[in-house]
């Protein structure tokens, strides 16, 4: 079983609207405060790659700064 260690990134009250990136072993990370919970997505578009906290925010969906795909933040669906 492999070691897995905790890494603190910031508060949740810390979290911009638009969501925190935050790189990870090579990986973007977008993490998004609601409802009193911390919600993580990988932090790229899945249609054109680029991030989606660069993106537009209304309630729990989080956009494309790109395209327009609107991304639910609590499943990560499209």
């Amino acid at each position: 079983m492999q070691k897995q260690s905790l890494i603190y990134i910031t508060s949740i009250g810390e979290i911009p609207h638009t969501g925190l990136s935050v790189e990870i072993k090579n990986r973007k990370i977008a993490f998004f405060a609601m409802n009193r919970n911390v919600y993580a997505l990988e932090d790229r578009c899945t249609h054109l790659r680029v991030q989606i906290t660069h993106g537009f925010r209304d309630n729990n969906v989080i956009g494309c700064p790109l395209n327009g795909a609107l991304f639910d933040i609590a499943t990560g669906k499209v």
